[in-house]
């Protein structure tokens, strides 16, 4: 409620193609919150998943 609904409100040119994506309902910093931790967790597991000695760790054989 601090950092991304004054941010949301703002007329920076990120927040304001956010809006786009989010919509401008009441919450739409939450939606990004949101947006940011999906993204953020896809990434990580990504990087993570490459990594030859994380892949051999579920191995069974």
């Amino acid at each position: 409620d601090y950092v991304f609904e004054p941010f949301m409100e703002s007329n920076i040119p990120l927040a304001l193609f956010l809006t786009g994506v989010t919509g401008e309902a009441p919450g739409k910093g939450m939606a990004v919150m949101f947006l940011c931790t999906g993204i953020l967790g896809f990434s990580s597991s990504i990087f993570w998943m490459r990594n030859r000695h994380i892949r051999e760790i579920s191995r069974t054989d």
